[in-house]
């Protein structure tokens, strides 16, 4: 394996730990991260690049290699048709759950 291809694959497992493990979704088009507090909130791209851009500590960063381990990382994430909300006996809210 290249020396390249170690350190992407390094850099996507950094990524996706520093959000924290299954707290990143992508589906319908768009990156769903996890709040903490029971809301799935949509992200723009550019909040991993930011993620990734500290990562990678000022190393002769580019924009091939920011989007490189940006698309190296999002198919970890990815899931077809991922269905929020199923659970529709409870209902999330501020100050916890409302169950119906």
């Amino acid at each position: 394996m290249k020396k390249g291809m170690i350190l992407s694959s390094l850099h996507r497992l950094t990524v996706i730990s520093s959000f924290g493990q299954n707290n990143l979704v992508e589906s319908m088009r768009k990156i769903w991260k996890w709040n903490g507090g029971g809301v799935w909130e949509q992200i723009e791209d550019r909040v991993i690049k930011k993620k990734i851009h500290e990562m990678m500590d000022n190393k002769k960063i580019t924009k091939f290699s920011v989007d490189s381990v940006l698309d190296i990382t999002k198919p970890k994430f990815f899931t077809d048709n991922h269905r929020f909300d199923v659970d529709i006996v409870q209902l999330i809210v501020l100050n916890g759950e409302l169950h119906c």
